[in-house]
């Protein structure tokens, strides 16, 4: 990272912008056919010499704005959402229990865990995850599921028969699964006709593309990937997405605190469809009466999300002494308010 910094009027925005970033721009725009540049607004060749060794570059509207609670610097300069894409698509997962890497697992070591759970928790319904946090009314979903002869879905939490027209409300998110059976004792009882459990365990990854979700009596569900899977303690994950790196969002946020990163007094009350303005007002008006969030420690963010690593490549002959320095962690992004800054 590079800063520029001078006195205002010096030109660290001419630099940065109308040479550096348009140069870099320019030529990743070169490299696109006619047809997609025709959407892009060209940009001029900047009135210098020469610039070489420049990188595609993204340029972050300059301007003073006051944010909310949970704003931040990066948030303010939208920045935070390179970030969490980054660490979505190249972000090594840890174990929040364990501290080592999550790594693939056989179909058969699934089902192995699954037939241990089994013996633990009674009898298990097997749940393939179809929609994750997507907006819509789904109905295709249960159309497909019935003819393709499973009987019932889950959207929300909730089982619905597949006999039934399906119809979510459109602009809110919603997680759909379809059932594909029971495992009960040694044997797996299935809708769709007499399947073993392996067969109905493949069955519903393949559905899943990986993943798998076992419900209990009790209601407890459980998740399972032949992915993404703890070699100490088993333990499975769901596919990282951006969202579970946002402290705006149940997906990511610190249950303790709700993506404050501190503890303030708020009314047990029920808050409604403006949840979060009531929360930010109080947030701004217990202000020198909040304290940091024990859960968290004022990351924010919920275990998973903080054991997730990105790991640096070393560009230098210099050797790096400690490991943790050369990966970090994105909780490790200091979260600060924004204030105007004369630095570009």
């Amino acid at each position: 990272m590079w800063l520029l910094r001078g006195v205002s009027g010096s030109g660290k925005s001419t630099l940065a912008f109308d040479l550096l970033f348009a140069e870099g721009q320019r030529r990743f725009l070169d490299s696109m056919n006619v047809y997609a540049r025709q959407f892009v607004e060209q940009l001029s060749r900047p009135d210098v010499d020469l610039i070489t060794g420049i990188p595609p570059t993204v340029s972050i509207e300059q301007r003073n704005s006051r944010g909310g609670g949970k704003s931040t610097v990066a948030t303010v300069t939208e920045m935070y959402h390179f970030l969490r894409l980054l660490f979505a698509r190249l972000g090594t997962q840890f174990c929040p229990d364990c501290q080592v890497p999550v790594e693939a697992q056989t179909r058969d070591e699934l089902g192995r865990r699954l037939q241990k759970e089994l013996r633990q928790r009674g009898g298990l319904t097997l749940l393939a995850p179809v929609v994750k946090n997507r907006k819509g009314f789904h109905t295709d979903v249960a159309e497909w599921a019935r003819s393709h002869g499973f009987a019932e879905v889950r959207a929300d939490g909730k089982i619905y028969p597949t006999n039934e027209r399906l119809r979510l409300d459109r602009f809110r998110e919603h997680d759909v699964e379809i059932v594909t059976g029971r495992l009960a004792g040694h044997q797996s009882a299935s809708k769709a006709g007499g399947k073993t459990s392996q067969q109905l365990i493949d069955e519903t990854l393949k559905l899943g593309n990986g993943l798998l979700l076992a419900l209990d009596g009790q209601g407890h569900t459980s998740v399972h990937s032949t992915e993404r899977s703890c070699p100490s303690c088993g333990r499975s994950f769901e596919a990282l997405d951006p969202k579970n790196f946002s402290y705006n969002s149940s997906q990511g946020w610190c249950t303790r605190c709700r993506g404050f990163g501190e503890l303030f007094y708020l009314p047990d009350v029920d808050r409604g469809a403006r949840a979060d303005a009531i929360e930010e007002s109080w947030y701004e008006w217990q202000e020198g009466e909040r304290e940091l969030c024990p859960e968290c420690g004022g990351a924010r963010l919920n275990p998973v999300a903080r054991a997730v690593v990105y790991r640096l490549i070393q560009k230098t002959r210099r050797p790096i002494g400690n490991p943790l320095q050369r990966s970090i962690r994105f909780h490790n992004f200091r979260l600060r308010r924004p204030s105007s800054c004369s630095e570009a």
